[in-house]
């Protein structure tokens, strides 16, 4: 494997305190946001910020577009009605606003842009009985085209879609949890995976984990057309059939899905202190995971109390090497050329004050 090499490690002079997203467009230009929506260029070289209205908490997705400008969704929550907003916001490549659209009692989950231009994302439809995702579409305006119940929207379970991927074939894939919460059985969470066509069509849907609180974060498609699943597991059972002595709770979980949606290998990572998994990619046939961890042992072995990085991993789930950048870490992702950029929040206890970093490694 080739040795990785840093093209850029800076950090960003900001008023605000959180940065919580971080994605990369076809022209690699590099979008943030927290209390500023940030454009920089694939040399490190911010372009120009933008402030945007909604508190930190309220941002729910960033989407590049096309045209290098970007798509930025959020809700906002009333609590004393008990109810969610949804905006979703078009910046243009020079950082102005150009439509704005409210959509009503709804909290948008995600959002991508398709390979037809359009915007494909999923929205939390809110019921007693808690969340219930729907996959929806928008155009370049901003219209709304398409809006579809990925489940039963009467049942007693709570679900949350965590990450939406499209498909080379141009369906759709969608992981995160579902939880029985509501029902009369015990209220465990499992890992969802939901498969379905650009019409919200449902192919495919199924449950994976074991007896405790299991979920996806992030879902890629591999070169063999299968799934490559990432997320966090408690449990010691059922699909679970990696876990090791001396793990502790909240453990990383890799599962590999065949082109059937059948588990081709499951791995449970971690060691003396949780794990939280970020993102998945899959590069030259080798599967790569962003991470964030305290622990100090097992498969995270070393002195720093909290670090950040990626893992490498063989097709076939064997770990090739594990790499760290920095503390910290709170979103990545992978640009056209292949080059891995992580989001670090930078804390100065001295003068109490976060600002952005971002690593990009080649």
């Amino acid at each position: 494997m080739t040795k990785s090499k840093i093209i850029f490690d800076k950090n960003y002079e900001t008023s605000s305190e959180y940065y919580s997203f971080l994605k990369s467009n076809n022209l690699d230009d590099i979008f943030i946001f927290g209390d500023y929506l940030i454009k920089i260029d694939k040399s490190g070289i911010m372009k120009w910020r933008t402030k945007i209205n909604p508190s930190t908490s309220g941002l729910r997705d960033i989407c590049p577009s096309n045209d290098g400008g970007c798509l930025v969704c959020y809700t906002n929550r009333n609590y004393n009605l008990n109810t969610d907003t949804a905006f979703i916001s078009k910046y243009n490549s020079l950082g102005d606003l150009e439509w704005k659209k409210t959509i009503g009692n709804k909290a948008f989950q995600n959002i991508i842009q398709n390979s037809n231009g359009e915007y494909a994302g999923t929205m939390d439809f809110k019921n007693y009985y808690g969340g219930k995702p729907a996959f929806v579409k928008f155009n370049s305006n901003g219209e709304l085209i398409c809006r579809k119940m990925l489940v039963d929207s009467i049942n007693k379970i709570d679900y949350r879609a965590f990450s939406l991927k499209q498909l080379k074939n141009k369906d759709y894939i969608v992981v995160g949890w579902s939880s029985n919460a509501y029902s009369d059985s015990d209220g465990r969470q499992n890992c969802l995976v939901i498969e379905f066509n650009e019409n919200g069509d449902i192919i495919y849907n199924k449950l994976f984990g074991g007896y405790y609180d299991d979920y996806f974060v992030d879902v890629v498609e591999t070169s063999n057309n299968g799934l490559f699943c990432i997320g966090m597991s408690d449990s010691k059972d059922g699909d679970i059939k990696s876990y090791r002595e001396g793990l502790v709770n909240h453990n990383g979980w890799l599962v590999k899905l065949d082109n059937n949606r059948e588990i081709k290998f499951e791995k449970v990572i971690g060691g003396n202190r949780g794990v939280q998994l970020l993102k998945a990619f899959e590069i030259d046939n080798n599967l790569f995971v962003g991470f964030e961890t305290s622990s100090t042992d097992m498969d995270f072995k070393g002195k720093e109390v909290a670090k950040s990085g990626y893992l490498c991993l063989s097709n076939d789930g064997e770990i090739i090497s594990t790499n760290y950048i920095g503390d910290f870490g709170v979103y990545c992702t992978m640009s056209q050329d292949k080059e891995y950029i992580m989001l670090m929040n930078q804390t100065d206890s001295y003068y109490k004050k976060t600002t952005p970093r971002i690593v990009k490694i080649k």
